[in-house]
């Protein structure tokens, strides 16, 4: 079976970063849903790839991961995931 990332960009190097769409990566982010990161992704705030000029976004894990550390330092904590609080590191 192919993966995302081969059925959607198949012109990328391969490289062993691996590439998930943003439902997976809500899941993985704690969110209930994939909106706050689709509206991060078409900000610029989350690092995505996007194929043939059309959703579905991917990103990966360090992306991901730049994304939510950023969280920490904007004092409104706007797309936070539920459930966490203020102090607790995001990972």
């Amino acid at each position: 079976m192919m993966s995302v990332a081969d059925r959607f960009i198949p012109h990328i190097e391969k490289v062993d970063i691996e590439y998930f769409a943003l439902d997976e990566a809500a899941r993985r982010a704690g969110y209930k849903s994939t909106s706050t990161l689709q509206a991060a992704a078409r900000s610029g705030r989350l690092r995505t790839l996007m194929g043939a000029g059309k959703p579905p976004y991917l990103t990966s894990q360090p992306w991901l991961d730049d994304y939510l550390a950023g969280l920490r330092f904007n004092t409104q904590f706007r797309g936070k995931p539920r459930g966490t609080e203020d102090d607790e590191v995001m990972e």
